[in-house]
């Protein structure tokens, strides 16, 4: 059953920075295409960081339009009212895991036609010491990665820009000893690579957790340990083939509360793509789901009901 068109009250949130300025650019036709169905639009343009949280935060119930990456998203998903509030996504990012994970087009005015005619979502949400996050939470290299790259960030990011800092660290890792617990049980020791995460999507066509299920109130957790410049195209190889849970040398398992610890206190962690702090960490399930547009999974569809 197609979303209904009318009666809809619709928040759309763009970073300007984002895709080159695509959701800038965009940002007039696709409100005119909402508006169009039948919507009520509001939609408001991003200046500085915080400004989506706050938005979100200070809208009265409806759907929440996340115009940008997934950055915006994270403070959408921090700032709304899950029990009154939509969401939906407008991929106009770098890394687009989440517009992925629902299967959105790229192209910003066939996305929202995607919206307009969507389904609701029941997903899964990640709390990171207090912090909701989508798709992800990241500790070790991958996180020291996003660190380096956002210290120096001068404007949009693409993935190139990750290239150069995985190419140098790839040559010599950092050798930080990450403890890993779940539910309680200990799950490794020694892991310079944690990812915690909530879809299979981890960024392009990289999937670290590929048997992740963001409905079935469980993380999918994957450690591992790179020592040398030879480890890491072994882990990227099982990343992009969908086959790290068969990589000898990683370990997975699922779990809904998961402790990250380390002796150094410079270990860094990430929530959703973006650096967030240094461990420790304890990353647990939010009790209420969120509802989301999209078209990843039929068995969980609903209409999406006047608003």
């Amino acid at each position: 059953m197609n979303a209904p068109t009318t009666n809809i009250k619709a928040l759309v949130v763009a970073n300007p920075v984002s895709g080159h300025g695509k959701a800038k650019r965009y940002l007039p036709a696709v409100a005119d295409m909402l508006e169009g169905a039948g919507w009520s639009v509001e939609a408001l343009r991003t200046e500085r960081a915080g400004d989506a949280r706050r938005a979100a935060a200070g809208f009265d119930g409806g759907l929440i339009v996340s115009f940008g990456g997934d950055g915006t998203f994270n403070e959408i998903l921090n700032g709304a009212d899950l029990e009154r509030s939509v969401l939906a996504v407008l991929p106009a990012g770098t890394g687009n895991v989440l517009a992925k994970e629902l299967r959105m087009p790229l192209n910003p005015l066939r996305a929202a036609r995607a919206i307009i005619n969507g389904k609701v979502l029941r997903y899964d949400v990640g709390n990171a010491c207090g912090r909701r996050f989508a798709f992800a939470c990241g500790a070790g290299l991958d996180a020291h990665i996003v660190r380096l790259l956002h210290s120096g960030r001068t404007g949009n990011i693409t993935q190139l820009h990750y290239l150069p800092h995985l190419l140098k660290n790839a040559l010599s890792p950092p050798q930080w000893r990450i403890g890993v617990e779940i539910d309680g049980a200990v799950h490794d020791e020694n892991a310079n690579v944690v990812c915690i995460g909530n879809t299979k999507s981890y960024g392009g066509p990289v999937e670290l957790t590929p048997r992740a299920d963001p409905g079935d109130r469980l993380f999918e957790v994957t450690t591992a340990r790179v020592e040398s410049p030879l480890d890491l195209p072994v882990l990227a190889l099982a990343a992009l083939s969908g086959g790290m849970a068969a990589c000898n040398y990683a370990r997975c398992a699922p779990g809904c509360r998961i402790k990250l610890s380390s002796s150094r206190k410079d270990t860094p962690y990430h929530i959703d793509g973006d650096f967030a702090g240094t461990l420790p960490l304890t990353v647990t399930m939010e009790t209420e789901q969120m509802r989301i547009i999209g078209a990843q999974r039929p068995d969980a569809r609903e209409p999406l009901l006047p608003l």
